[in-house]
């Protein structure tokens, strides 16, 4: 009986200390690829999680003239597609677009605290403008060192 019940305690020991091992290496496995994630890979990742949910409310006005319609992840660039409401592409000339809204958006995007995080790590935000029949009008491309 002696040697069962040392059988026995030995098989139990070995159990605890192989699920204990099991449980050690599954999370120390999982700590590793969080770890190994950098901050722009997480915030990407992060966000690509959540597109389906953010696209679902959209569109949504910005305010009088602009809507926000979607936003996807390419690469290292978020894209935000936006809609202008009372203005068709025919009557934004290219110039003016560089002279005066590239830089304001620029600005804004730049002061924003969130969306220079992004920018921060490295993610590009590009903002794509569109008339009311789906015409591109003007696409921005702001990079980290836009910011700087």
């Amino acid at each position: 009986m002696t040697k069962k019940r040392i059988f026995l305690i030995t098989c139990v020991v070995a159990l605890l200390g192989f699920v204990v091992f099991k449980n050690y290496t599954n999370t120390n496995s999982a700590n590793s690829f969080e770890l190994s994630l950098s901050e722009k890979e997480f915030m990407l990742l992060s966000l690509s999680s959540e597109l389906d949910d953010i696209n679902s409310r959209l569109p949504i006005n910005l305010d009088q003239n602009t809507v926000l319609n979607s936003i996807a992840i390419e690469h290292n660039t978020i894209i935000n597609s936006h809609t202008i409401t009372n203005v068709s592409a025919g009557e934004l000339v290219s110039s003016e677009i560089t002279a005066s809204l590239v830089p304001q958006l620029v600005t804004s995007v730049c002061s924003d605290k969130s969306k220079r995080k992004f920018l921060n790590n490295g993610i590009n935000l590009s903002m794509e403008y569109f008339d009311v029949n789906n015409i591109l009008i003007f696409q921005v491309l702001i990079t980290p060192s836009d910011c700087k």
